[in-house]
């Protein structure tokens, strides 16, 4: 299957083994029901007897049988058996779900329905994407120190994720470049602050604070040279 090609060419041995299981489409109202009942059964006397290193489960909500998926007592009696089976075969547990809507929601608050669903696991990663394009993820973790919001880039041939920028490093970045096709086109005459400020929305305190930034981390490189104090000061 493509998903399956997906995997190997992310890298998994041939010899290695993938079990995938897809239930009932749901074209069969009755067997789709009867299939998702017994599935948690399944997958516990699944992995109990094959012992896997992963399982990944997506979504959760198909795997999870409740009413109302903003209910704690629901979701923290439904989220049992999953921590036992983690703990009784040692396997991590992956379960993809989807965040609620609206900018304004943070740190665990971003998954969507119930509190018991974070509550529940050892890590949320949560991933994204910003208004400038960028997939992100970041974590919220019960051990160990949280992923700043970290951008994802995945490799054209293996699919491979490199997450190795934060948010912030990329949107420096971006500014340096403009900064650089600005000191380009400049030529010797080289650039004031105010140049700078009528192509990059220096009004803007956090774009402002990051034009400085890499005007001092370029200057102490010596990839750019500062003449001048204040309103007078140029960039060459």
């Amino acid at each position: 299957s493509e998903f399956r090609q997906h995997v190997r060419a992310m890298g998994l041995k041939p010899d290695a083994r993938l079990d995938v299981y897809f239930p009932p489409d749901g074209s069969n109202a009755e067997a789709s029901a009867n299939a998702r009942a017994n599935l948690l059964a399944w997958l516990q006397h699944k992995a109990t007897k094959e012992t896997p290193a992963l399982i990944v489960v997506d979504t959760m909500v198909r795997l999870v049988l409740v009413k109302e998926i903003n209910s704690y007592a629901e979701l923290t009696k439904a989220l049992t058996p999953i921590i036992a089976l983690a703990r009784t075969t040692g396997a991590a547990v992956i379960l993809v779900h989807h965040a609620g809507k609206g900018t304004e929601r943070s740190g665990v608050d971003v998954v969507l329905g119930s509190q018991a669903i974070a509550g529940s696991c050892d890590n949320v990663f949560v991933v994204s994407r910003t208004d400038e394009g960028l997939h992100t993820l970041q974590t919220i973790q019960r051990i160990g120190k949280d992923l700043p919001e970290t951008v994802l880039d995945m490799h054209d041939t293996t699919g491979l994720i490199d997450a190795s920028k934060s948010v912030e490093e990329v949107r420096i970045e971006k500014v340096g470049e403009k900064i650089f096709e600005l000191l380009t086109a400049s030529g010797p005459e080289g650039l004031s602050v105010s140049d700078i400020a009528h192509a990059v929305d220096m009004e803007d305190a956090q774009v402002r604070e990051r034009v400085y930034k890499f005007l001092r981390d370029q200057r102490a490189m010596s990839n750019i040279a500062e003449v001048g104090e204040g309103r007078a000061r140029r960039y060459y």
